[in-house]
């Protein structure tokens, strides 16, 4: 019955956890969402998350919290774990002043990251430590009124406005989409030949989960007609109408750089192939050669695009490159495709010359472009999906 319960929700929101390792992140998730405290919690390791289902002004709301390490060394995470996220509490320890002078810098990367419209909330954690205290509420409350963010002094030993800062967090995100659905709504219907403005209400979704791990398809489908479900499952909310010019702009575009770079493309790998070795006669490859060669193309791949990404994202690569790429957020179109022919050219040769180095079998060939297709839609499609790497393996997809 509690599983059940748990799995209808109305919404599904992501929320961070950031700030120095020790400030008690991890018992601020454990006392949330399980009413748990561990006096003997050690470093999160990687990245870690769990959910809690409660009522938000009478919506069902699936709050996903997720909490990481606050060690440097675990910073190459960072695109995977702010990725989606629609909240974030940044906390900082009452009686060390160094993780509260740390907090502009968890700002600054928060605000790199995320999405611009993310609800954040800074809390200063182990009240209950007050005696040695070493960072004053004062301080606290006039660094989060500067930086335009709501302020709590948290407890997770005393269970302490944990309750609160969530709730806050909850509401406020839940207002946001609220806001926005109301208002595309209303531009919906003030626009001539677009047919009748859809009404959400719950008598018009048949299926009132609306999460960040919609299929695809779906989201194509959905995503201009339900503002509210567009407000929630794109990783950053969408600025740009979703027009039928706008699509039309998009395929014309893909079509061109399909004939013009990748058909080229194709066309002279695959003479590089056979003259390297490739093969497509008996006998097949074994699980352990495909399972190695696919690998090693996964490395090199990833590796050109995670190094190829951060320098499109200079100055003058980005305005005159890689801006393309990022006219329109997810999921519009087919994002992964919609690039600069450059920038398309230059990424090419990384997927072709993993196999041109080792000559593999027709099969090992084919079977690598469809993963590589998955892992590349998986990037762009502005959803995290439960069986993500990205979560794991820092250079996954290319994210910086």
């Amino acid at each position: 019955m509690a599983n059940r319960l748990d799995n209808e929700y109305d919404y599904l929101f992501k929320i961070v956890l950031i700030g120095d390792s020790g400030v008690g992140k991890s018992n601020i998730l454990s006392r949330f969402t399980r009413n748990e405290f561990c006096l003997e919690s050690k470093s999160t390791i990687g990245v870690e998350f769990a959910t809690r289902t409660l009522q938000v002004e009478g919506k069902t709301v699936k709050a996903q919290i997720w909490d990481t390490a606050g060690q440097e060394r675990y910073r190459a995470i960072t695109s995977a774990y702010y990725r989606g996220a629609v909240g974030a509490l940044l906390v900082y320890d009452i009686t060390k002043r160094q993780t509260f002078e740390n907090v502009l810098r968890w700002l600054h990367e928060l605000r790199d990251h995320a999405d611009s419209n993310i609800v954040i909330m800074m809390a200063g954690n182990k009240s209950d430590l007050n005696h040695l205290r070493s960072v004053a509420d004062e301080d606290g409350r006039s660094l989060a009124e500067k930086e335009g963010l709501s302020f709590l002094e948290t407890s997770a030993l005393e269970a302490s406005n944990i309750e609160k800062a969530f709730q806050t967090i909850l509401s406020e995100i839940y207002h946001i989409i609220s806001k926005k659905a109301l208002a595309a709504q209303e531009a919906a219907g003030n626009l001539p030949g677009q047919g009748t403005a859809i009404n959400i209400s719950e008598s018009s979704v048949d299926n009132k989960k609306v999460c960040l791990f919609v299929p695809l398809v779906a989201s194509l489908s959905l995503s201009h007609r339900d503002p509210s479900m567009a407000s929630l499952v794109e990783s950053g909310w969408q600025t740009k109408n979703n027009t039928p010019a706008a699509q039309e702009k998009c395929i014309t575009r893909l079509l061109l750089y399909h004939f013009c770079v990748n058909l080229p493309l194709m066309m002279v790998s695959y003479p590089v192939f056979t003259a390297m070795g490739m093969r497509s006669s008996f006998p097949l490859p074994s699980w352990k050669e495909v399972s190695a060669q696919i690998l090693f193309y996964f490395i090199i791949e990833d590796f050109v695009f995670y190094w190829g990404h951060r320098i499109l994202h200079s100055k003058w690569l980005y305005k005159n490159v890689h801006s393309v790429h990022h006219e329109y957020a997810t999921p519009f179109g087919l994002t992964s495709e919609y690039a600069h022919p450059d920038k398309i050219l230059f990424l090419g040769f990384a997927t072709i010359v993993g196999p041109a180095l080792t000559g593999p079998h027709l099969i090992t060939l084919w079977l690598w472009m469809v993963l590589r297709v998955l892992e590349t839609v998986e990037a762009h499609c502005g959803y995290h999906f439960p069986w993500s790497l990205s979560d794991f393996l820092p250079l996954y997809g290319g994210f910086c």
